[in-house]
């Protein structure tokens, strides 16, 4: 069973999931990733590109960004 980690947000500490926001421009890449981590216990927002995750940091501010750096 997956523990909640202890994390530390403004000096507070506290017992929490992490929110986690994964980019990538593959729909199949989110639909693998955000099952994945959501069963390893964490809080999962996914982004399809630049413009969503703007929005997304905006309304709930990550932990930890999983992003697709593919350069062609």
């Amino acid at each position: 069973a997956h523990r909640p980690r202890l994390c530390t947000r403004g000096g507070a500490i506290m017992n929490a999931r992490l929110n986690v926001l994964v980019v990538d421009d593959e729909p199949a890449m989110l639909r693998f990733l955000k099952p994945a981590l959501e069963a390893g216990g964490y809080d999962v927002a996914t982004a399809g590109g630049v413009a969503e995750a703007v929005k997304a940091v905006a309304s709930r501010p990550p932990d930890l960004v999983v992003l697709d750096d593919e350069r062609r």
